[in-house]
């Protein structure tokens, strides 16, 4: 055999040894490649499976509290007495765990008042001065009321009796849920800006909330604030403040913000703290509140005065543009 045909032979080898190998290797990358997807997932899942086992533990020695009870005082008292015994005890383990964990009746974070009246939301407007006043109740899911959407709808109405400023009135609002601040500050914000981070379940999920929708606010806001105004009003408020599209009037406010988790267990209702958010700073109002950009005293503050006094701030605000 001739060293040509000899080599033309050998370069033929190599040619069909780099074709068969290439998808191999390129296997072997994918291969690779998915192997280092799989095991960040894994780290992801072995955090999440430590937390469960936790509170696996914690289910675990609850059912043990159930039998216990069950075996002590199934013979002596009634099934009613027992039920109360038992949700005592739930009680008191959901309390050692922060100041906020606990059960309740299933109507308790509803005013009385509020399932009548049929809406959270009161509005008024002051034709003289054109300002708008919207009252919120709270920051809750009540019937089949949309919060969210009435705001938006207040809002419009006033806009079309060329509103030239506007006070949203949250003086004891305890909150509610973080996800209806989100559109409700969209009202007032541009596009893409921070609205809120999350961290839940001790860091393993991290969250940032940005406005979707661009609104440019084209007049000045007041919000009034005291003591009792907590957890989502103060994420609304503080919001707002930190973009300086409002002002804050009245006194600090209370100070809430842990995330809760709603579960039912028979007539009640327990509530746990699983996460945190945080106003666009980076800071939590958590135990220390929003501090009012206007500070008024705690009589004035609780009256109908505070509103005169959110008018007039407004008017001067007008007329200083």
């Amino acid at each position: 055999m001739s060293f040509f045909v000899v080599s033309l032979l050998f370069s033929f080898f190599i040619v069909s040894c780099s074709v068969s190998i290439n998808p191999i290797r390129t296997k072997i990358i994918q291969q690779e490649k998915t192997k280092t997807e799989k095991q960040a997932f894994y780290e992801i899942f072995k955090k999440q499976r430590e937390r469960f086992n936790e509170l696996d533990k914690e289910y675990k020695a609850m059912g043990r509290f159930f039998n216990l009870i069950e075996t002590e005082y199934y013979r002596y008292v009634s099934p009613e007495e027992m039920e109360e015994v038992i949700y005592e005890g739930i009680n008191a383990m959901l309390k050692k765990l922060d100041r906020y964990s606990c059960l309740r009746n299933v109507d308790s974070f509803v005013d009385a008042g509020s399932a009548e009246k049929g809406s959270q939301i009161k509005t008024k407007f002051f034709e003289n001065s054109k300002i708008g006043y919207i009252f919120l109740e709270s920051f809750l899911l009540i019937g089949d009321e949309d919060l969210s959407e009435k705001f938006a709808e207040e809002l419009k109405k006033m806009k079309g009796l060329s509103m030239r400023g506007l006070i949203v009135d949250l003086r004891n609002n305890p909150g509610g849920y973080v996800t209806l601040v989100r559109p409700m500050c969209e009202e007032f914000l541009l596009k893409d800006v921070l609205i809120t981070r999350t961290n839940k379940f001790k860091g393993l999920i991290k969250e940032d909330f940005r406005s979707r929708e661009n609104n440019l606010c084209k007049y000045p806001i007041i919000i009034l604030v005291n003591k009792r105004t907590a957890s989502a009003a103060e994420l609304f408020a503080g919001v707002l403040q930190y973009h300086k599209v409002a002002k804050l009037m009245g006194q600090n406010t209370y100070g809430k913000g842990t995330l809760l988790r709603l579960a039912s267990i028979g007539k009640k209702e327990a509530f746990f703290v699983f996460g945190e958010c945080f106003l666009p700073s980076g800071e939590s109002v958590e135990g220390k509140g929003l501090k009012p950009d206007i500070e008024l005293n705690e009589e004035i503050t609780n009256s109908d005065k505070i509103i005169e006094l959110a008018v007039k701030e407004l008017q001067k605000q007008i007329s200083a543009k």
